[in-house]
C-alpha cells in the first residue's frame, strides 16, 4: 500500500515516531462514459457448400460485437496519508506514560526499602 504526505507526494519510509498514518483513497483512473454501439454483421460462405449453388451457402456472422452503454466511473486506490505530529503532540508523547511512571516509583521504593541499588 502506498503512503503519501499531506501534499500527495509518495513517501518510501515515513518515521512513525514523528507522525501517524490515516487510511484514505486516492483517485487512480477516471473512465469516460461509453456510448452504446450496435453490432455490425456480415456474410460468410459455409465451407463445403460451394457446389450447391454459385458462391455457396452463406450465413450471417457478427463482424463487430455490440457494446453496451456505460456511465463514466472512477477507480480508486487504497493508500495511507502520513501526518506529522505537531510540536505540542511531540511534547505530549515525550512524557512518560503511567506504566513507566509506576515502574520508576516501584524501583525507587525498593531502593529505599532495601537500602541499595536494585540493579543487582
Amino acid at each position: 500500500m502506498k503512503i503519501y504526505d499531506e501534499n500527495w507526494n509518495e513517501l518510501a519510509q515515513p518515521d512513525l515516531e514523528l507522525g501517524w498514518l490515516e487510511s484514505a483513497q486516492r483517485l487512480a483512473v477516471h473512465h469516460k462514459a461509453v456510448p452504446e454501439t450496435p453490432a455490425e454483421y456480415g456474410w460468410e460462405v459455409l465451407k463445403g457448400t460451394e457446389g450447391l449453388r454459385p458462391g455457396g451457402l452463406r450465413q450471417r456472422v457478427v463482424v463487430t460485437p455490440a457494446v453496451p452503454a456505460r456511465e463514466a466511473w472512477d477507480e480508486y486506490e487504497e493508500c495511507q496519508i502520513y501526518h506529522p505530529y505537531t510540536a505540542e503532540e511531540l511534547a505530549e508523547r515525550a512524557k512518560p506514560d503511567l506504566e513507566e511512571r509506576l515502574a520508576a516509583v516501584e524501583g525507587a521504593m525498593l531502593e529505599l526499602l532495601l537500602g541499595g541499588s536494585t540493579d543487582g
